[in-house]
């Protein structure tokens, strides 16, 4: 972001008058099918995008602190989820409703800032996302993940990594013995 201190002090103001939730681990912030009106900002925890076909769990991506939680494409459409978003640890959340907060502040000049920075590294992380899975091998794919998460990867279960990639947990670790032995 262009100023992190001026973004944080944004943020503060934007939920301010918002609630604090306390979501505990395995706690929905919001269901598929519901419709996106609520908006999160992560204070403390670790949530997953996920979607379930029957038994087999798809996960979209993983939310850490100073995360956004919600549903871009739900709040510009107004249809509903198509992805739950999940507790994977105890966390806190400021929750607000989008309309108010947009209502509040959509003619100022730092949501308008916000907005670039926030929709330009939406789009990077959407595309960087899609070039993974059409263009590198799942070994490539998690090394990147593995870069790419390395303070926090102790903190996703072997099987929500294995989800994140399409894979098997016994293929996991069979990937985790091949990178360590390299």
């Amino acid at each position: 972001m262009p100023n992190e201190e001026n973004s944080s002090i944004w943020i503060y103001n934007l939920f301010k008058d918002y609630t604090i939730e306390e979501i505990p681990k395995d706690e929905f912030f919001l269901k598929s099918g519901e419709k996106g009106n609520k908006i999160g900002y992560i204070k403390k925890g670790l949530f997953k995008v996920r979607r379930k076909i029957g038994e087999k769990e798809i996960i979209k991506d993983f939310c850490l602190e100073n995360d956004f939680l919600g549903s871009y494409g739900s709040i510009l459409t107004g249809d509903s989820l198509y992805y739950d978003i999940i507790a994977l640890e105890d966390s806190e959340v400021f929750v607000g409703n989008i309309n108010k907060v947009l209502e509040s502040h959509k003619d100022t000049i730092e949501y308008l800032k916000f907005s670039k920075y926030f929709l330009e590294s939406v789009y990077l992380e959407k595309e960087a996302r899609e070039s993974d899975f059409l263009i590198f091998s799942t070994e490539e794919k998690y090394s990147k993940f593995l870069e790419n998460n390395k303070k926090n990867i102790h903190r996703i279960s072997k099987e929500d990594v294995a989800a994140y990639l399409g894979i098997t947990v016994s293929s996991l670790l069979r990937l985790d013995r091949r990178i360590n032995q390299k």
